[in-house]
């Protein structure tokens, strides 16, 4: 599903300029790597959000919680946390 943003994210515009100074040969094989890193970041952020809400009797992630994922997946990159929480679904 696509969503109307009011900003681009920094990770994608960062990504976006990297792209452009690679030959064109190798675009491509960047991109599919870079995609591969979502995904492992992805999965990372569901296999971590199970866990702490297994200890957790609401099923409900805390604030001081969300802050901890971030910092220790190193998603602290607003739209790069929120690229990755939303591709879950």
């Amino acid at each position: 599903m696509l969503e109307v943003v009011k900003e681009g994210s920094p990770y994608v515009e960062a990504m976006l300029i990297e792209i452009f100074k690679l030959p064109f040969a190798l675009r491509k094989t960047y991109v599919e790597q870079q995609m591969r890193l979502l995904t492992r970041k992805t999965v990372a952020l569901l296999k971590y959000c199970e866990a702490e809400t297994a200890i957790v009797p609401e099923k409900m992630l805390t604030q001081q919680a969300v802050r901890k994922i971030r910092a220790d997946l190193g998603l602290n990159d607003s739209n790069l946390f929120l690229y990755v929480y939303r591709n879950d679904n």
